[in-house]
């Protein structure tokens, strides 16, 4: 029976993901976590105010972490370039996750909400109920 030697069988990310100690990966998520702060703090600035900062940091760490697990650098790719996707995505898909609408709603909504504030600067005043469901073509 052949034994297989360190690496064989096994991809290029996987063997360097293999190398890589815990110490390496520790170290690789302490440097980046600034990164995840402000990432979650720049999506955190367009959200309501209900929407804890805490719960951002801590998705954009899960993200950070499955970066740097599935970091492959022989695609010749920064760590903290794909770090910041992987990170971005993870927020993201978690407030897609907490959100009640669908996206389809949510762009109708800014739809109407950009057609009254039109609307309101048009005629200097507050427009009455439906008048701007032509323009909107809702």
């Amino acid at each position: 029976m052949k034994t297989r030697g360190a690496g064989e069988g096994l991809g290029l990310g996987e063997v360097a993901r293999k190398r890589r100690s815990d110490k390496e990966r520790e170290r690789l998520i302490l440097e980046h976590l600034p990164q995840v702060r402000m990432l979650a703090w720049r999506i955190h600035g367009s959200l309501p105010g209900s929407i804890n900062i805490e719960d951002l940091i801590s998705t954009g760490s899960i993200g950070l972490i499955a970066a740097i697990d599935s970091f492959d650098a022989a695609r010749n790719v920064k760590l903290k370039t794909y770090a910041e996707y992987k990170i971005r995505g993870a927020i993201l898909d978690s407030l897609r996750s907490m959100d009640w609408a669908p996206r389809r709603r949510r762009r109708q909504y800014k739809q109407i909400e950009r057609a009254i504030g039109t609307a309101q600067q048009r005629i200097q005043r507050q427009p009455l109920a439906g008048c701007g469901k032509k323009r909107i073509r809702l």
